[in-house]
C-alpha cells in the first residue's frame, strides 16, 4: 500500500507543460505531418511553389495550436480550482492497494475509488506521476517522497496491477 498527499497547483502544472505539449503534438502534428510533408514535397516539384507554401503555413499554424491548447488548459485547469475550492491549488491524498486507488480530495472533502484498469496513460517528471484514466482524470502520485527503492517498488506494483500502463 503506497499513500501520498499533496497539491496540484500552476507550478506543478507548468514542470509538466512539455509533458503536456508532447501528447497534444502526438495527437495532432503527426497527422498533419504524414499528410502535409508529401502534399508539400509534390507540390515543389511539380511547381506548385504557391501550394507548398500554404501547407507550409498550416503546419506552422497546427503547432502553434499545440502551444495554444496546453496553456489553455492548464489555465482553465486553474480556474476551476479557484471556482470550486476558492483558491488556485487542490490538496489530494492518494492510497494506492490492491483493492484499487482512493483519490481523496482534501479541498472539497470528497473521495473516489478507482480501478487500475482505468489507467489510460501517464505523466511524470521527478516530483509527480499523473495517471490520466480513459476518461481523462487526473490522479496523482507524488512521488518526490519516496526514496529510490520506494519508487522502484511503486512502479512495480502498478506495472504488476496494470500491464498495459507505461511508466
Amino acid at each position: 500500500m503506497f499513500t501520498f498527499e499533496g497539491k496540484i497547483d500552476k507550478a506543478l502544472l507548468d514542470s509538466l507543460w512539455w509533458k503536456f505539449f508532447y501528447i497534444y503534438f502526438k495527437r495532432i502534428m503527426l497527422v498533419a505531418l504524414i499528410i502535409a510533408v508529401p502534399i508539400i514535397v509534390l507540390e515543389i516539384y511539380g511547381g506548385y511553389y504557391n501550394y507548398a507554401v500554404y501547407m507550409a503555413v498550416l503546419v506552422v499554424l497546427l503547432f502553434a495550436e499545440c502551444v495554444l491548447l496546453v496553456n489553455r488548459n492548464i489555465k482553465v485547469q486553474i480556474n476551476r480550482f479557484k471556482e470550486t475550492y476558492g483558491k488556485d491549488y487542490c490538496d489530494y491524498k492518494v492510497t494506492y492497494d490492491n483493492d484499487g486507488i482512493l483519490v481523496e480530495n482534501l479541498s472539497l472533502g470528497s473521495h473516489a475509488k478507482m480501478s487500475y484498469q482505468d489507467m489510460k496513460f501517464t505523466i511524470k517528471n521527478h516530483n509527480i506521476v499523473l495517471f490520466f484514466t480513459k476518461a481523462s482524470q487526473m490522479v496523482p502520485a507524488f512521488v518526490s517522497e519516496l526514496n529510490y527503492d520506494e519508487k522502484k517498488a511503486f512502479f512495480e506494483f502498478i506495472k504488476s496491477q496494470n500491464k498495459k500502463i507505461k511508466i
